[in-house]
């Protein structure tokens, strides 16, 4: 799937994706970038990105990323937990970018192989224009056969 491939995905099947503005930069199998504007759909009564934008960014780039990795092997991806720590305030775009080690995409191959499931826990960070970082994420995921 090519980045207009994804972007239409997202907007399709989460439909505040587009309401948030958010633009795949980059796809590619375990790798994915997303930039979210900022705009007032994003802002909070301070005047900065509201805290559910910056979780909602986090959470679609980490599953469209596992998606990438895992969807042509037949597995469905669910999330089941993320804890999200918020480091600083922005009043600028956001950036959030997910890679998959080629080392955790087999492992979980593997997995998935041999039990039909397997829980992946990826680490996710969501940066502003210049690169400092807004908040971390640690996503739990569910990976099983469909």
């Amino acid at each position: 799937m090519d980045v207009s491939d994804v972007q239409s995905l997202i907007e399709e099947k989460v439909p505040v994706a587009g309401f948030l503005g958010l633009a795949v930069e980059a796809v590619e199998p375990g790798h994915v970038r997303l930039r979210m504007p900022f705009s007032p759909r994003i802002k909070n009564h301070l005047n900065i990105a509201y805290a559910g934008a910056i979780f909602a960014l986090a959470e679609i780039t980490g599953g469209v990323a596992m998606l990438s990795a895992f969807e042509q092997d037949g597995c469905t991806v669910l999330a089941r937990r993320m804890e999200i720590d918020y480091v600083r305030p922005s009043r600028s775009d956001l950036l959030c970018e997910v890679t998959l080690s080629d080392a955790v995409i087999a492992e979980n191959r593997v997995a998935v192989q041999a039990e039909g499931k397997a829980d992946v826990i990826l680490p996710i960070e969501v940066q502003d224009e210049r690169g400092r970082v807004i908040a971390r994420v640690s996503a739990f995921y569910y990976l099983r056969q469909k």
